[in-house]
């Protein structure tokens, strides 16, 4: 018996994506500089009712400035914004 032929899987394709990157008004980096206008991160979520910020593509839990009332803190792994503050 002769090993079977396999059938070709399809293509790869790279692409590429635009992410618009945010600071706040004191010149922060931050996932959401407005969100009532839309100006958040393509890969901001919340969860637990909208009551957690989370990064979808780090798929970790936020944190916000100023005791949880400020603007939402990019993860420290954030493709967008790694290494810089």
């Amino acid at each position: 018996m002769g090993a079977a032929k396999r059938e070709p899987l399809g293509t790869v394709e790279t692409r590429q994506i635009i992410v618009e990157a945010y600071r706040d008004v004191n010149g922060k980096t931050t996932c959401c500089a407005d969100a009532e206008n839309g100006r958040v991160c393509v890969f901001l979520r919340v969860a637990s009712f909208g009551t957690r910020d989370v990064c979808a593509f780090t798929d970790g839990l936020l944190r916000r400035r100023k005791n949880g009332m400020g603007t939402v803190v990019p993860s420290a792994v954030c493709p967008v914004w790694r290494g810089e503050e």
